[in-house]
């Protein structure tokens, strides 16, 4: 019995080590994948204060304050004439209020002639339907022109053998 309580404690323990060694594993792998990272933020970094320093040089070498000030006046100059285009953009003068109205106008537009188009339509339609009734009306009469010819003939031909029965024996 104490040789069972003995195997027990040590699969216990064998246990617990190995979910100590998976633990430390674990983070053994997060210290390395964060490691990996801010080695490739360094990177970043470094580069970037390469090209600082390299701007920095240019900077340092030109010759003159005057040069560097001209350029700089001459980009405000331009950036005046941009912001002057804009304030006078329809935009900024008119203001939402004009846009909506604009909106609107031109959506009762589209409307009416939506409705002008739809009317149109519905009066061409009309126009067939009533083309289309006055055509079955004449076949319609035609038919009952056929069945009435018909009545006629055979009224004409019990008439005529009639006639012939009457008329033939006194010949």
């Amino acid at each position: 019995m104490a040789d069972n309580e003995r195997k027990g404690a040590m699969t216990e323990r064998d246990d617990d080590v190995d979910e100590a060694v998976a633990a430390f594993h674990d983070l053994r792998q997060t210290v390395e994948r964060f490691g990996a990272h801010i080695s490739a933020e360094m990177t970043i970094v470094r580069k970037g204060v390469e090209l600082a320093f390299e701007q920095f040089e240019k900077f340092q070498e030109t010759p003159g304050d005057g040069e560097n000030l001209l350029r700089i006046a001459e980009f405000l100059v331009g950036m005046n004439q941009r912001i002057d285009l804009i304030a006078r953009s329809p935009i900024l003068k008119n203001g939402p209020d004009y846009f909506v109205r604009a909106f609107e106008r031109g959506g009762e537009g589209m409307m009416a002639t939506a409705v002008q188009q739809s009317e149109l339509d519905n009066r061409e339609f009309r126009r067939h339907l009533l083309e289309l009734r006055h055509l079955t009306r004449g076949a319609r009469e035609r038919r009952l022109q056929n069945i009435y010819l018909w009545f006629v003939g055979a009224i004409g031909l019990v008439v005529g053998m009639v006639a012939a029965l009457i008329v033939a024996p006194s010949l």
